[in-house]
């Protein structure tokens, strides 16, 4: 008959581990004991000693070339390493704005947007949360971990804390700015020059109709027929005078707006869109009758027909379009009136700006712009908060958020710029006020190396059986706290705040499909240089 040995160490391993922590805790009773306390006790147990043993003889004699990079750009503390991150972060991408063009597309970054939100996430998940519920393997001896459940949900809670705070923030803006949209690092509300599908032709469309009003004809968007030319049907978008002036005591946008509306009630499936837009170019820059802002409300649909036009479509209840700097050739008086779009739709690149070029943005735009500027400033709170939160936890963790971090503000800082252009500021004082919101990051930092080291201090001058009680019994201090509250706001803003940014698309199915593929092999970029920092 068999005999079925039984293997030898699990008793032993279980009668080591107790044996070890009796004898170093005497007379303490076992439920008082802390978890730093256990795994020190563990730490004298001869399995675990063997297994320092084997884990110093196995790791490599030099760090990996990421870590010495690391060394060199962060030598100091904790606070000396937050803070230089911090300038790291915050200094390039602001003198990287002296090179943007003032008239930069924010959605011309969506596949930078893409990296970053890789980069993001996957700092979030490969490096913070690991770090959070597990922390960091130690280099030169094994590390076990004790479960306790009500210290995970403590961390949960500080995570989803991290992620409401930012729901509330851009809640907040979208309820200040009226429903105009929030703080989101996609930009995709901030003054983007976009075409509504539903709101205005395309620019091909746009393109065909400039064609074709050169021989007096403009072609429908969707029907095939042929209406009749700017000059011969004009009486169909003439506002009756009393609507005229009912239009003209409201308030800019719902001026433009409702003028907007009136137009494409005559037959929005016809050519009437396009004569429109020519009626509202010849409103604007031939002195018709009819109003300014109501003529402009209408060449957003062709920006790339004016040279110099730029749109902002704000989302909301209805969108709402505003324009601003349209710098058409002011063309010579012909007598023939036949020949006045062909003339207007030709601007020249040399010739003098319009009048109306500088026309000052509404109020609701600079609201929006002021209002960003505050959004941005806390949130780069927000990231110097996890900058000296993960650098206290550790300089690996610190240093790859600081990576995740430099590459999201690089498009983030871009397009805030893009935004304060628009909304009527010069480049140096959308430069000095991205600046300024950079003060934001230092602020952050700042705050979190307090409270960390606070923390710090506080723990020493507490007995031993207070410090391991910690928040509600956990053995967690409010430095802690830090870590998870900033994944939160990770994962917000590479979630909520930006992918909705990259599912949207136009009508060209094969540009698309390329873009979107170029977003997917950026984001696995950024994550894979995350997870290629770590990996040992």
């Amino acid at each position: 008959m068999a005999v079925v040995r039984r293997p030898r160490w699990r008793p032993l391993l279980s009668t080591v581990i107790i044996a070890a922590i009796a004898g170093s805790v005497v007379a303490k009773n076992v439920a008082q004991l802390s978890v730093p306390e256990i795994e020190d006790a563990i730490q004298a147990c001869p399995i675990i000693q063997e297994l320092n043993i084997h884990k110093r003889a196995t790791n490599p004699e030099t760090s990996s070339w990421t870590s010495q990079i690391f060394e060199q750009l962060f030598p100091g503390s904790p606070a000396v390493n937050a803070l230089l991150a911090t300038l790291y972060i915050s200094g390039p991408p602001n003198f990287l704005l002296a090179l943007c063009p003032p008239n930069i597309d924010p959605s011309s970054l969506s596949v930078m947007v893409a990296f970053a939100v890789g980069g993001l996430l996957g700092d979030t998940l490969f490096h913070l949360l690991p770090e959070i519920f597990l922390g960091e393997a130690a280099p030169d001896h094994a590390r076990f971990v004790m479960v306790e459940p009500n210290k995970n949900l403590l961390l949960g809670v500080a995570i989803m804390v991290g992620f409401l705070t930012f729901v509330a923030m851009d809640k907040s803006l979208r309820i200040a700015t009226g429903g105009e949209g929030g703080h989101d690092h996609s930009h995709s509300h901030k003054g983007e020059v976009k075409e509504e599908k539903n709101q205005a032709p395309s620019t091909a469309v746009a393109i065909g109709a400039k064609l074709a009003a050169a021989n007096g004809s403009v072609k429908s968007r969707k029907k095939k027929s042929v209406s009749e030319s700017i000059t011969s049907d004009r009486s169909v978008l003439q506002l009756p005078a009393e609507s005229l002036r009912k239009l003209w005591t409201r308030d800019e946008p719902q001026r433009a707006n409702r003028w907007l509306e009136e137009v494409l009630e005559e037959d929005p499936d016809s050519g009437v869109m396009q004569i429109a837009l020519w009626k509202a170019y010849e409103a604007a820059f031939r002195g018709s009758r009819a109003p300014l802002v109501e003529a402009t409300a209408l060449i957003h649909s062709a920006s790339k027909v004016f040279e110099g036009a730029s749109a902002q479509v704000i989302k909301g209840h209805k969108p709402k379009f505003i324009i601003e700097g349209v710098r058409p050739r002011q063309p010579a008086r012909e007598k023939s009136e036949a020949k006045a779009p062909q003339a207007l739709i030709k601007p020249s690149s040399k010739a003098e700006p319009s009048k109306y070029s500088k026309k000052e943005p509404s109020a609701s735009i600079k609201l929006s712009a002021y209002l960003n500027l505050i959004a941005d400033f806390t949130h780069n709170i927000t990231d110097g908060l996890a900058l000296s939160s993960s650098f206290y936890a550790s300089p690996t963790l610190g240093a790859t958020t600081t990576v995740a971090v430099f590459f999201h503000e690089i498009p983030h800082e871009v397009g805030d710029f893009a935004l304060l252009i628009q909304s009527g500021f010069s480049k140096k004082m959308a430069m000095g006020a991205q600046f300024v919101t950079a003060l934001g990051a230092f602020l952050g930092t700042c705050l979190g190396i307090a409270v960390q080291e606070l923390g710090k201090s506080g723990n020493g001058a507490m007995s031993g059986e207070v410090r391991s009680k910690g928040l509600a019994g956990t053995g967690l201090g409010w430095g802690d706290m830090l870590l998870p509250f900033t994944a939160g706001t990770f994962l917000y803003v590479g979630t909520v705040a930006v992918i909705p940014e990259l599912l949207e698309t136009g009508p060209n199915k094969r540009e698309e499909v390329k873009k979107t593929v170029s977003q997917f092999v950026a984001m696995a970029v950024g994550a894979g240089i995350m997870l290629a920092i770590s990996w040992s």
